[in-house]
């Protein structure tokens, strides 16, 4: 159900790291076909999924939600879950886990759920996007770096709308430009 041309890379962190930091799982881009349906009673990982267009539904913790381009999907992929598409989508995506995974996670998914919608959402799908690219060119990094990358889109997922809070100065709206 996904389409030549989508890619993935697989990651076995060391014991160190798996003990000590966050570590991706794995990584990659992927055009799913329409059809596609997903459903797992566990994967022992975090996903962060960035919807570059088309739509998908996902299944998680008893309610489904409707996730479309420009939106951010985070599971707990620990607990069942499932995700399938009529139409058919395109998306970064990452696994993860790690040291205090689970807690910032679950953090994050009871301030928004499931399904993210905020300023950073591009940002976050770049990131992803920078993440593969690195991987797909044989991009090898020590055990910190893997692990900043990690910490720095949970960041920006669990910052709340910034429109919300205040008017922005043409200088923060640069500097998140």
């Amino acid at each position: 159900g996904v389409i030549p041309g989508s890619d993935f890379y697989i990651h076995t962190p060391s014991a160190q790291a798996s003990a000590m930091f966050l570590y991706p799982v794995s990584t990659g881009y992927f055009r799913y076909l329409p059809g596609y349906c997903l459903r797992r009673s566990s994967y022992d990982s975090f996903l962060i999924m960035y919807m570059q267009k088309g739509s998908c539904e996902i299944e998680t913790g008893g309610r489904t939600c409707h996730a479309g381009p420009d939106q951010i999907v985070l599971l707990d992929c620990y607990e069942p879950h499932c995700y399938y598409t009529t139409t058919g989508w395109d998306a970064e995506w990452l696994h993860f886990d790690g040291s205090n995974a689970h807690e910032i996670c679950g953090h994050i998914l009871k301030l928004f759920g499931p399904l993210i919608r905020n300023q950073n959402n591009a940002l976050v799908g770049n990131l992803i996007y920078n993440m593969v690219k690195f991987y797909e060119q044989d991009g090898v990094e020590n055990m910190f770096d893997s692990s900043m990358r990690i910490y720095k889109l949970l960041q920006l997922l669990s910052e709340r709308d910034l429109h919300n809070q205040k008017e922005d100065t043409s200088i923060e709206k640069t500097i998140r430009y």
